[in-house]
């Protein structure tokens, strides 16, 4: 009897594997294993790393749902077994060590592989007159660019009038934006090196970053 030969392992970027793994299949949920987040940061931001798609412990859910359906539906998920790819699993657990050492940064690569989109780093899509007045009209200001002196040697000062405008969106958000993404692509590229230093994975083979140093 001949043993069949193992298919040869897929390339695939890192974010493309991510993707996978938790969109289509949602490893933290089927494993159940959350990432580390520093306790002070959850009590401070009300953080919660709990499976989004979970129902709560206490019985509320369930008594709500019998209410709404007229009638107790027994389930057999309890007797059924979680089943996530091997592959989809060791990259979770790979975020999730991550996490010990970089929380914000393991958080922000599993929100956006959840997404199905990496950050977009925001840019000035166009520039607006800072404030106007009653009339609807923009405030000018003005400006000392130089000064002369008049016929009776008087010293005049020159001024120029101009309409102050800022972008859109403001440059704090745009800077906070572009920040995230560095953010998260490097907590991408620790990962990647993560994976790397461990157990080969069977089904893929992860050739690059798949996300630019800089997107803007």
């Amino acid at each position: 009897m001949t043993a069949t030969a193992p298919k040869p392992r897929q390339r695939t970027t890192m974010v493309e594997l991510l993707d996978w793994t938790y969109r289509r299949q949602k490893a933290d949920i089927m494993t159940g294993r959350s990432l580390h987040v520093p306790n002070d940061v959850l009590e401070a931001e009300g953080i919660e790393d709990g499976m989004p798609y979970g129902v709560s412990a206490d019985g509320c859910a369930m008594v709500e749902r019998i209410l709404t359906e007229g009638a107790i539906i027994p389930g057999t998920s309890h007797l059924q077994a979680p089943t996530v790819d091997d592959d989809a699993a060791a990259v979770h657990d790979a975020v999730v060590a991550l996490s010990q050492s970089d929380w914000l940064g393991a958080m922000l690569i599993r929100r956006y592989a959840r997404s199905g989109e990496p950050p977009k780093p925001l840019e000035v899509r166009r520039w607006d007159a800072r404030s106007y007045d009653r009339r609807g009209k923009p405030v000018t200001a003005a400006e000392v660019i130089g000064w002369e002196r008049a016929a009776n040697n008087r010293r005049v000062i020159l001024e120029a009038e101009y309409t102050p405008i800022e972008p859109w969106p403001g440059l704090p958000l745009i800077k906070a934006s572009r920040a995230e993404y560095l953010k998260w692509r490097l907590a991408v590229v620790k990962l990647m090196w993560l994976l790397r230093q461990g157990e080969p994975l069977r089904r893929w083979i992860v050739a690059d970053v798949g996300a630019a140093r800089r997107a803007w």
